[in-house]
Parts: structure tokens; sequence; C-alpha cells
């Protein structure tokens, strides 16, 4: 047989180096040199629709803090009322966040939300602590006070504020970033990874009702903000673990593996906090090392297709294979008269297909083959076959 010249032309498409990202991976249990280790506040409930990204950045912000500290079972609860304060009407919380505002901890009658009231619109008309969080004298706790009255056999509620001096204890944090370049569930699973829980903001797209059984019926939910801090693999496809604050939905579960997580990040605002301090002190961080071990999986790969039998183009005959995967491989690499002969790494990485056109430059037979790697393993599919070039064309 003559031996084959082709030129490999590989399709394009996005590139990812490729990581070590487990199987399952939560900040409940993190896997670190130390052991396992909790670094998750408990989940606290909204008590009405609004402020869920205050309690969505605070809670990323309690667990960043545990794990630049290496705390575990952390006790940290800060105050989800006066970030909520403090960004109504802004609603901007990198730049919030970034100017040194310092979110007090809990602390039993101050700085909360009203009590007896539904709306956040008619609450925070109402009850504007806004003028305590921007005191000329510096940021003030406040409190606020309720009273119930009595009409015409109906009751109603008034309340009044009253800011209460200085704030306490507080935190701090020191960046806020935004993910605008996560299109894909490993970059995002490697974002956990790299620095802990990632804030997501759903504006109108998509119906969250894929991910958990909201109390709406079948009416879409599209307005929400929750905190990823995990994921497993199942045999239906990711479940991402969350960390909710909605009323009487509040929690931290499992999402429906069945929703595909991927396809909707274009839709999601997501972001990301590091540096956060306690009372202004210096970071004397002790950052967590995690520990993580490579997710086994099964390589599986579809039998190699010649999916264009022939086509002319730029005066040469090509000819595309095409092959697909049961995973994501990290990255494919297409050749020739294997084992020895040349071979291209392909250039669509992190994907479940990969395909090449041929350009032989002589007719005669020779071997295909495709390499799929999976941290670090590899799986090879081959075909032998008969190429053809010159104006007859055709395969035999």
């Amino acid at each position: 047989m003559k031996k084959l010249y082709l030129m490999i032309l590989l399709l394009l498409g996005f590139s990812l180096q490729a990581q070590v990202i487990p199987c399952e991976f939560t900040l409940e249990n993190t896997p670190t040199n130390n052991g396992n280790k909790n670094f998750v506040t408990p989940a606290r409930e909204q008590p009405y629709q609004g402020p869920c990204l205050a309690f969505a950045f605070n809670g990323a912000a309690e667990t960043v803090y545990a794990m630049e500290h290496n705390w575990n079972n952390p006790s940290l609860a800060l105050s989800d009322a006066y970030m909520d304060y403090k960004v109504w009407g802004v609603n901007n919380y990198k730049t919030v966040l970034e100017s040194g505002f310092k979110i007090p901890l809990e602390l039993a009658g101050y700085n909360g939300f009203p009590e007896h009231c539904d709306t956040e619109f008619d609450c925070h008309y109402l009850t504007d602590a806004r003028a305590c969080l921007l005191n000329a004298a510096g940021q003030q706790a406040y409190q606020i006070t309720s009273t119930r009255h009595e009409q015409d056999n109906a009751f109603y509620y008034t309340w009044e504020l009253n800011c209460a001096g200085p704030i306490g204890e507080y935190v701090t944090v020191g960046q806020v970033y935004e993910l605008t370049q996560t299109t894909s569930e490993l970059a995002l699973k490697q974002a956990i990874l790299d620095k802990g829980p990632v804030v997501v903001r759903i504006n109108s797209k998509p119906d969250l009702q894929q991910f958990k059984a909201y109390a709406f019926g079948s009416e879409p939910f599209k307005y929400h903000a929750l905190t990823i801090i995990g994921w497993k693999e199942t045999s239906q496809g990711t479940q991402w673990r969350f960390k909710d604050s909605w009323p009487n939905a509040q929690g931290i579960y499992w999402s429906n593996a069945l929703a595909d997580i991927g396809t909707l990040l274009p839709n999601f605002q997501l972001y990301q906090v590091s540096d956060v301090l306690l009372n202004g002190a210096s970071n004397t961080q002790n950052p967590v090392s995690i520990n993580t071990a490579v997710c086994p999986v099964v390589l599986n790969l579809s039998n190699l297709h010649l999916l264009l039998d022939y086509s002319y183009i730029g005066g040469k005959m090509y000819h595309k294979f095409w092959v697909t995967s049961d995973f994501d491989a990290d990255s494919w690499t297409w050749g020739i008269d294997y084992p020895n002969g040349a071979y291209k790494r392909s250039q669509v990485n992190q994907s479940r297909y990969s395909s090449v056109l041929l350009s032989p430059s002589y007719s005669g037979m020779v071997t295909v083959f495709v390499n799929a790697f999976k941290n670090g393993q590899k799986i090879t599919a081959e075909k032998q076959i008969y190429l053809t070039t010159g104006s007859g064309g055709g395969m035999h």
C-alpha cells in the first residue's frame, strides 16, 4: 500500500484546559488535607420576595470566610436585612461590597426586617433604615418596633425606626468577581473548587421550577437568587447543591438532575467573593487546602462514522469523519496510519463529539483513528477505509 499523506483540518471550537474535577463535591463536606470539613452556614428564610440576593451574597461571604480561615462548622451569621437595605435602590453588590461596606452580624432585636410586613417595597418605604446605614458619624445599627392596632374589627400594624448606635461585630468583603466567562458546567465546577460558592442571579430565564418544585403551581418562576455550593454526577446528569432562602422553601438541597444548567448559564449572572475579614482585622488567613480526587469514568466511544462521502473544497477532495462519546472528553486527537502515523490535536475540547476533514494526496487504504482523553485516561476508536482522490471521487 502506498503511504498516504493526508491534510487534517480540525473544526474550531471552545477550548478549556483540562482540570481534575471530582464526581461529587460539596462545601458542606469538603475533603481537605486535614479531613472533611463543613464550611457552609445554615440556610435562612427571607420574609418576602425581594431580598434573595442579600441572602445569597451573605451566605457566600460566610462560607468564604470559613474557607479562608479554615473554620469547620462556622457559626457566622450576617444581617441579611442590613445588606438588603444598603443595596435597595442601588442593586450593585460589587460596588457596595468593594467600597468597604460593613455587614453586621445578626444581633437579636437589631438590624432585622420589620415584623408583620409582607412586601419588600412597602416595608422598605415604611421603615427606610438607610438613614442609619448612611449616618454621617458612620454606619449605625437600627431597631424597628411594630405596634398592632385594631379598627372596625380588623387589625393593622405601624412601625417605628430608630438608629441605635454602633453596629457591633461586622465583616467586609474585599473582592467581588462576576463570572462572565463561565459558560460551561465544567467551568462552573472549577470556579467552586477555586474560590468557593457561586451566587446565581436569575432574571426572566430560566424557569426555576426545573431545579426544584416551588409553590407556584404551573406558573413559571423566573426571578430569584441562590447560592451553589457543590454538585454530584448521576446517571441522569449533574445535580447541583443549592443553598436557598425562598419563603417556605428555604434550605440546602440537590437540584433536579434533568435540568441542564450548562445550557442555561448564559442566562445567569454569576458572582464570587473573596478576602472576607472580621471586624477589620488584618488578613491572617489560614486558607483551606482542598484535596480532590479524579472522577472515575467508564470511557465509551461510538463507532467512527464517515459522515460525508466526499466533497470538493477549493479544488481538493475531503472526507468527513465523526465520533461521539458518552462523556465530555477533556481533549481529542485525530491521526492516520495508527499507531505510528501523524496526528493532530483537536481544538474542540470539553465536548461529547469531535470531527475531522481528511484530504488524501493518493488513493489507498488508511487507518483513521481518534483518541479521547478524560482525567488522564485514553480510549481509541479506529476505522480502516479506502480513501480516494482525483476527479472521479467516490468511496469504495
